[in-house]
């Protein structure tokens, strides 16, 4: 006797996320679903089916005239959803193309959504972006590059090597470099983002 097949877990989308997918095919309409599913799949880290990308795609027009304060308890508090979505949508594609992004950068690029969107006296608070990063689960995480993979005796034997390499010198010809003139160029070591991130 077979065994019967599990029932795969349907996964729920919320609002912001379904008109994120929306914005995504508007700007990229030769996109396909398998494209979609991948893409947003990787940036959120889920399973979406491809019911539920077909479900959303075709009441996009529904997604993307939802009111962003529409019974959505994570968006009550947001006094401007136009905005929030186009800050959103970019953050993504930010995160996409594994650029890092700083609560200063976030900042700076709401305020020109804000004005292409005419947005008159409103507050770029420390507050509001923090309650931006809130709504949409934003948090500052290290990025893992490979140095964690550095193999230990191989750094040993190195510094071996260069103390054998300086014997020959005098003490007084000897100079300690300053950190900051090599890694005045170093890349940060922590971004903004929704999940884990990989260097």
């Amino acid at each position: 006797m077979s065994e019967p097949l599990l029932k795969r877990k349907r996964i729920t989308l919320s609002v912001d996320k379904k008109k994120a997918i929306c914005h995504y095919k508007q700007n990229n309409p030769s996109a396909s679903l398998k494209t979609l599913i991948n893409y947003f799949s990787q940036e959120w880290g889920i399973k979406i089916g491809l019911s539920t990308m077909s479900e959303v795609l075709g009441n996009s027009k529904k997604w993307l005239s939802v009111d962003g304060n529409a019974d959505l308890a994570h968006l009550k508090t947001c006094k401007q959803p136009k905005l929030e979505e186009a800050l959103y949508l970019w953050f993504l594609q930010m995160q996409h193309k594994k650029v890092v992004v700083s609560n200063e950068m976030l900042v700076e690029k709401a305020r020109k959504f804000g004005a292409a969107l005419k947005i008159e006296n409103f507050q770029y608070s420390n507050g509001w972006i923090i309650k931006f990063k809130q709504r949409h689960k934003i948090s500052m995480k290290k990025i893992h590059g490979e140095a964690g993979a550095s193999n230990v005796n191989d750094i040993d034997e190195g510094r071996q090597d260069l103390v054998e390499s300086l014997s020959g010198y005098n003490l007084d010809n000897l100079y300690n470099m300053d950190e900051t003139a090599l890694f005045y160029k170093l890349q940060p070591n922590s971004t903004l983002s929704t999940k884990n991130v990989s260097g």
